[in-house]
């Protein structure tokens, strides 16, 4: 990905980590271990009761649960995208229940990892035999006007202006969040910010 020649403000070397809520301590400390190889760096219990365990993304990107015992049960379209399956047909990410495709604003649609784009087909087999759904990979063609195929054999034979930028695919974590493995095809220019932003009541 190409960096932007925009000077700045704050030296910014990454993301530190991420905290995600869960329900299960155990099954999130064997998901992030065993199914994804991640190494745990630090697990600590909480003045509140709670538990909090971070796992190694990068050397320096983390990635950290914490379990609380009296937690609010989640609201899938509210909080998060709820991973809604596979669909047999397309083997893409399966559609999802109206209402809960997207998410509230202030809340984690969905988390991508960066991946090798040669490996993703390898990773998805490790999913699949680890027993964790994964959809086929998406490879993001977007064409005409915002319009959008999910593999080449799809696209129409007009289609015009066609652009693959990253390949996807999708599975859940034990909380039945969206994870992503992604993989860049192309870098990203200064072209591919094509649009006005949406302002509030738009």
């Amino acid at each position: 990905m190409s960096v932007t020649e925009t000077k700045p403000r704050f030296e910014v070397r990454g993301i530190n980590h991420l905290a995600l809520v869960v329900a299960d301590m155990a099954k999130t400390r064997h998901f992030y271990t065993e199914v994804l190889g991640l190494p745990m760096v630090r697990a600590r219990e909480l003045a509140d009761g709670g538990q909090q365990a971070f796992f190694a993304i990068t050397d320096n990107t983390i990635i950290s649960a914490v379990w609380y015992p009296e937690a609010p049960e989640g609201e899938v379209g509210v909080i998060y995208r709820e991973f809604s399956g596979v669909d047999e047909v397309t083997g893409q990410h399966k559609s999802a229940v109206p209402g809960t495709k997207q998410s509230a604003a202030g809340s984690m649609h969905h988390l991508a990892f960066t991946v090798p784009l040669e490996k993703q087909e390898e990773y998805k087999e490790r999913l699949r035999e680890a027993g964790v759904p994964c959809t086929e990979i998406n490879h993001h063609i977007a064409y005409g006007n915002g319009k959008q195929a999910y593999h080449p054999t799809v696209l129409p034979n007009d289609a015009e202006a066609i652009d693959e930028f990253v390949n996807s695919l999708y599975f859940p974590d034990p909380d039945g969040r969206t994870f992503e493995f992604a993989a860049y095809t192309r870098p990203l220019v200064r072209d591919d910010v094509t649009h006005t932003p949406a302002r509030a009541g738009d």
